[in-house]
C-alpha cells in the first residue's frame, strides 16, 4: 500500500476532474510494481499496473493488488477496473478508501467478492483521504471543496477608511496566494470587487509569470449577468465569465457537477460573508498584514445572526513571512450535539 500511495503521489492535474490514483502489484513471486493514472480519459491506475507486470513478462495470477482508491465497475471512459482485474486472476485487493461516487461506492469492493477476489478496505485510509482531500470533500457532499482566502489588517480591516486596500499584505504572502490560485479548479469573485479593484484573478510566480494551470473564473452579480469586458478579468486566459446569482448553494452544486471540486473564493466581506454564514468554506486562508488600520473601513458583517459564540473554527496552521505577515489557515469546528 506505500507504493501504491506514493504512486499516486505523482498524479498530478492532468487527471483533474478525477481523482489522484495509485495502484502496487505484488506478484507471487515477490516482485512489487507500481503505477498511476496519468491523465484524464486514459487508463486508470490499475490497468497501467497490469500493462507494466505484463510487460516485465510476469504474472498477475494470485497477485496481491494495492490501490488508494476503491477500483471502479463501470463503464465510463475507460472499462471497469474490476474486470480487468478478475481478468488479470489477482488473489487479493486491499482497498484504502471506497469511492463515495454513487455509481462505484461500494460496488466495485461487491464486484471483487463476487469475482472471489478476497478484498481488505482501509490500510493506508489517512494518507489515501489526505492525497484528495478537496475530490472526496466533494463528491461525498455533492458540493466543491471551498477554500475562502481573505487579506485583512490586524483589527479585521479589508480597506482603511479611505477604502485603500492594497497592499494590506506583502510580497511573500501575495506569492502564497498564488499558489493557492494555482490549485484551484476554479475562483469565485463578485463583480464588485472585480468594479473596485480591477484583478487580473491570474496566477502567477514570484517573477510575475504565469503559471501552466489557470483556474477558470466566475464572477457573480444579483443583478443581472454581468458584462467583464471593461475588466482585466475578460482577458484571463484560464476564461472568465459572469454569473447572475439567484441561489449560492444551487451555484456551487452547478460547480461541483461541472467538474469544479476545489473552489477558491477571493471577494469582498459581503460575498465572503455569505459563503460563511451558508456553511460552504471547508477551509479558511486568513492573511493578515502587520498593521492596524481602526476607523470605517470593510469588514465581514454579521455570522450566526451576531451572536456569541459566533462561527468556531480549528486552527490548522499559523505561518509567519519575512515581511511579518501572517496567514492563518483554520477549518469549521464540528458541531457537537449537546448530551
Amino acid at each position: 500500500m506505500r507504493a501504491a500511495l506514493a504512486a499516486a503521489a505523482q498524479s498530478g492535474r492532468t487527471v483533474r476532474p478525477n481523482p489522484r490514483v495509485g495502484c502496487a502489484i505484488l506478484t507471487a513471486t515477490g516482485e512489487v510494481i507500481a503505477a498511476h493514472h496519468q491523465k484524464f480519459g486514459g487508463p486508470h491506475a490499475e490497468v497501467e499496473a497490469l500493462t507494466e507486470v505484463r510487460r516485465r513478462g510476469l504474472s498477475s495470477q494470485g497477485a496481491t493488488v494495492a490501490v488508494s482508491l476503491e477500483p471502479c465497475c463501470h463503464q465510463g471512459k475507460t472499462p471497469p477496473c474490476t474486470e480487468a482485474l478478475k481478468q488479470a486472476g489477482v488473489a487479493r485487493v486491499l482497498v484504502a478508501v471506497r469511492d463515495p461516487f454513487p455509481r462505484v461506492s461500494g460496488k466495485g469492493i461487491e464486484a471483487l467478492l463476487q469475482g472471489g477476489i478476497e478484498v481488505v478496505e482501509g490500510l493506508g485510509s489517512v494518507e489515501a483521504e489526505s492525497l484528495n482531500r478537496e475530490w472526496l470533500y466533494s463528491q461525498r457532499r455533492g458540493l466543491p471543496f471551498v477554500t475562502l482566502k481573505m487579506a485583512t489588517s490586524l483589527d479585521g480591516l479589508w480597506t482603511a477608511s479611505s477604502g485603500e486596500s492594497r497592499w494590506i499584505t506583502g510580497p511573500s504572502a501575495r506569492d502564497k496566494g498564488h499558489e493557492l490560485r494555482a490549485r484551484a479548479d476554479a475562483i469565485v469573485t463578485s463583480l464588485k470587487t472585480v468594479q473596485i479593484d480591477n484583478p487580473e484573478l491570474t496566477a502567477r510566480n514570484s517573477e510575475g509569470k504565469l503559471r501552466p494551470h489557470q483556474p477558470r473564473v466566475f464572477v457573480l452579480s444579483r443583478k443581472g449577468e454581468p458584462d467583464l469586458s471593461p475588466y482585466k478579468v475578460s482577458r484571463h486566459p484560464g476564461w472568465a465569465k459572469g454569473i447572475q446569482l439567484d441561489d449560492l448553494e444551487g451555484f456551487l452544486r452547478r460547480l461541483h457537477g461541472e467538474g469544479h471540486h476545489d473552489v477558491l473564493v477571493e471577494a469582498g466581506p459581503g460575498l465572503a460573508t455569505a459563503f460563511l454564514n451558508g456553511g460552504f468554506v471547508a477551509e479558511l486562508w486568513l492573511f493578515m498584514g502587520p498593521r492596524l488600520l481602526g476607523g470605517a473601513g470593510a469588514r465581514l458583517g454579521a455570522l450566526a445572526n451576531g451572536r456569541l459564540p459566533g462561527v468556531e473554527w480549528e486552527i490548522l496552521d499559523v505561518q509567519r513571512f519575512s515581511e511579518g505577515d501572517l496567514l492563518v489557515r483554520a477549518m469549521p469546528r464540528p458541531s457537537v450535539s449537546p448530551a
